[in-house]
């Protein structure tokens, strides 16, 4: 096991929030042990650890004195406890991990020793997030980076497919966001439902993350400021094979509007169809038209929109 550097420093308070618990009561000494942990006291450790203090007693919650040392940036204690013998993968009932706790407050030196202690970086609590998505939700850059740098996913995310990215800008956390499209983060990735990045931003008023986003190419896919207007388009051509049919029905087209006002040919999709013949005809209308784009804070944007053609009837 590698000796931990010893960084001095000032106590940091106890912000357990997410578990909310005080320490429990199995003995004395324990109590005594979980509050030396989270405050720092390596001499008060030492001394209760050589009477026979078990390093891995936890509060009635699950939280662990080596999970009370990492929440709090208490690196000597952390060390102390992980050469006595504490379990860097316990996990408390809420699922969270000591690396967890380091990554949520951002201590990037204890989540060092951690991962260097054998701590298993790509956990999950039970709300299914890892550390990095922790250290990312709470907008710890640095946090971020020491994590992809020593293995973390990019494409790390929540069951319901939220990403990083998602998670920092529904934060606002601009640091996370620009690493993370520096990175190589989808702006334009979807989860559950069509949420994006641009939504998480916009819906929560982060107007400054929705810029970086859609300089780095993201799409409306709900409304701005304003739709996309159309202006004109050419007219539709049917082929003569389908005069003599009767065909009802409506061709339903996805595409994006770009900020010009053209619609980008590799966006376009045909997503319903009375007749597979139609498809190109109406595909040209609208790759031949020209919009005033849709707008955000009085700049055009792109926006991906749906549109339908109706026949018969």
């Amino acid at each position: 096991m590698k000796i931990w550097r010893t960084i001095a420093g000032t106590l940091v308070p106890l912000l357990l929030a997410l578990t909310a618990a005080s320490p429990a009561h199995p003995q004395v000494d324990a109590e005594t042990f979980l509050d030396a942990a989270a405050r720092g006291d390596v001499g008060l450790l030492t001394l209760l650890l050589r009477t026979g203090q078990d390093a891995n007693v936890a509060d009635s919650a699950g939280n662990s004195a080596l999970m009370f040392a990492a929440a709090n940036g208490q690196l000597e204690s952390a060390a102390l406890l992980v050469d006595n013998g504490a379990d860097v993968n316990a996990t408390n009932l809420e699922g969270f991990t000591a690396l967890m706790m380091a990554a949520l407050y951002g201590h990037v030196e204890v989540a060092r020793g951690l991962l260097e202690s054998g701590a298993d970086r790509d956990a999950k609590a039970n709300i299914g997030m890892t550390a990095l998505l922790m250290a990312t939700a709470s907008g710890h850059g640095e946090m971020v980076r020491f994590l992809l740098d020593n293995g973390a996913a990019m494409d790390d995310a929540t069951p319901d497919g939220r990403t990083l990215l998602m998670a920092a800008a529904e934060g606002g956390h601009i640091a996370c966001v620009d690493l993370l499209l520096e990175r190589g983060a989808d702006p334009s990735a979807e989860a559950d439902g069509g949420f994006t990045a641009l939504i998480a931003a916009t819906s929560n008023g982060h107007t400054e993350v929705a810029w970086r986003l859609i300089d780095a190419g993201a799409v409306f896919t709900t409304k701005p400021d304003a739709l996309p207007e159309l202006l004109s388009n050419p007219e539709l051509e049917v082929p003569d094979s389908l005069t003599a049919e009767s065909i009802e029905g409506s061709v339903v087209i996805q595409f994006i509007v770009d900020a010009e006002g053209h619609v980008e040919p590799e966006s376009v999709t045909i997503l319903e169809t009375p007749h597979e013949a139609l498809n190109e005809p109406v595909k040209q209308v609208f790759l031949g038209a020209v919009y005033k784009p849709a707008e955000f804070e009085g700049r055009p944007v792109r926006m991906r929109i749906r549109q339908s053609m109706s026949f018969g009837g």
